[in-house]
């Protein structure tokens, strides 16, 4: 009779909750927590979420926000933010007929020396030629790049967020065609590849993990007065299934 091998029984990582803040850019505040196994399992991973979300403002809802946790201190994730994008559905709304759609891509280095990917949007206020359609785009990419070699990244993503930037970049389109809006639809800087995968790190908001952490514990409390003969049926009822 051939002996049974021994079944190893393999080891259940325990998960941990961390919490996670915001860039110094946005105060530094708690914008969440996320439930993963270590410290090492947060640091280099990325967050992507509605910039509402972090400032509480409705008004900010049409932008994206990318994040990457630097460091781990203490239990808290620490971010920085990586870029921004605009919504599809507000690009969708802001195209109309009798109006051009003006964009553009391209990199260049801040001020810090971060290499950018920026991505403009022109809405002419009446449709214009191609040569002036042209003439908008490479003036828009000269004034873009020289922001951004006398800016550092955090200050360009502030005046971003702000619309400084736009609003001067309109006055100086206004003198070749009238324009009416200028938008960043992505500031981000190149993907940053690391020993840590780049790898999306689920964020819960504080309140919603509040709730899970309190229903693990009323279901950890359940399994330790549970008694031992309902232990052995329900282990019994397992092997069978």
């Amino acid at each position: 009779m051939v002996a049974k091998k021994p079944v190893l029984k393999q080891k259940v990582k325990k998960k941990k909750w961390f919490r996670i803040n915001a860039p110094a850019l946005f105060g530094g505040q708690l914008i969440g927590e996320s439930y993963v196994e270590s410290a090492e399992h947060l640091k280099g991973k990325f967050i992507s979420t509605n910039l509402s979300t972090i400032t509480n403002d409705m008004k900010k809802q049409n932008v994206l926000i990318k994040l990457r946790v630097n460091k781990v201190a203490e239990g808290i994730g620490q971010t920085e933010i990586i870029g921004l994008y605009l919504v599809q559905g507000l690009i969708k709304r802001l195209v109309r007929r009798g109006r051009t759609k003006i964009e553009d891509s391209f990199t260049a280095k801040t001020k810090d020396g971060h290499l950018v990917r920026t991505k403009p949007m022109l809405i002419t206020t009446s449709t214009c030629v191609a040569s002036t359609a042209s003439q908008l785009r490479m003036t828009t990419k000269k004034l873009l790049k020289e922001q951004l070699a006398k800016t550092g990244f955090v200050n360009m993503i502030r005046d971003v967020l702000s619309f400084k930037l736009q609003k001067t970049i309109k006055e100086s389109l206004n003198k070749i065609h009238p324009v009416r809006s200028v938008d960043i639809r992505a500031f981000a800087r190149e993907a940053v590849r690391g020993k840590v995968p780049d790898a999306e790190l689920e964020l819960i908001p504080e309140e919603a993990a509040e709730e899970e952490k309190a229903a693990a514990a009323e279901e950890s409390e359940d399994e330790t007065t549970e008694e031992p003969e309902e232990k052995a049926k329900k282990a019994t009822l397992r092997k069978k299934e």
